[in-house]
């Protein structure tokens, strides 16, 4: 079976969306995202994140958590405060997940949308092996943001698993907003850690991303070993690795 490709007008997204109707049908959701797509520096994060069919309801447009509220959106739309305080509750709560890298030179190699097509694939496989299914009949439903696109394959033949994708599924589908959420923190993680090895690019403030500032900076000393070429030569051409 292909992946069913849906659009944000799909009468049966909000068919799909329902609590109760995904309760009956799937016992498990699971969400996918990525953060770092555009990024001209660091390795792309995409994440997955396993929600129970009864805990959708409980966590839709957020929870309340020490006392305060905390929504639950697309991650751009989160201060990094917010989402580290979800990080936790997907750690406390026993929330499964996973997160695959996929490097600049592989970037390079494949161009950013098939490194990250690749990546959900082999996330999907290390989810799959995490979920303990009571029964062989539990179906799981798997959602990825409108960006991946994977084929099931031999996945689809092992296991009880229908696959979508549709724009902005993170700002609709609670499991893809926590992974967007989990990518992001954990790839804002790794640029804070490589800042310490190449401070003059100060990842630490703009993540690896196209800011005036980092601009600046590549003119002058050109890029690191971790920048992606294929994505400086639109900008600059050739370049040399410092």
């Amino acid at each position: 079976m292909k992946k069913r490709i849906l659009s944000n007008s799909h009468p049966l997204l909000p068919l799909l969306l329902e609590e109760k109707s995904l309760s009956f049908s799937y016992r498990y959701l699971v969400g996918i995202d990525e953060a770092g797509r555009g990024a001209l520096a660091g390795r792309l994060a995409v994440a997955g994140v396993v929600l129970p069919s009864e805990k959708i309801n409980l966590i839709k447009g957020g929870i309340f958590l020490e006392g305060k509220f905390l929504p639950l959106r697309d991650s751009k739309k989160l201060s990094s405060s917010q989402r580290k305080k979800w990080f936790g509750w997907i750690k406390k709560e026993g929330i499964i997940y996973s997160t695959s890298f996929v490097s600049p030179k592989k970037i390079d190699k494949l161009n950013v949308a098939k490194a990250c097509n690749l990546a959900a694939y082999r996330l999907l496989e290390k989810l799959l092996r995490k979920i303990k299914t009571k029964k062989k009949t539990d179906k799981i439903l798997v959602i990825a943001d409108g960006g991946i696109h994977f084929e099931l394959n031999d996945l689809e033949r092992k296991n009880s698993l229908t696959l979508l994708t549709f724009p902005k599924a993170d700002e609709k589908v609670p499991a893809v907003a926590l992974a967007s959420i989990v990518a992001k923190v954990l790839r804002d993680k790794e640029m804070e850690r490589l800042h310490l090895v190449y401070p003059e690019y100060q990842f630490c403030t703009h993540k690896g991303y196209g800011t005036k500032k980092h601009f600046q900076v590549l003119k002058k000393i050109g890029p690191s070993q971790v920048h992606r070429q294929s994505f400086l030569r639109k900008f600059f051409g050739s370049f040399k690795v410092a």
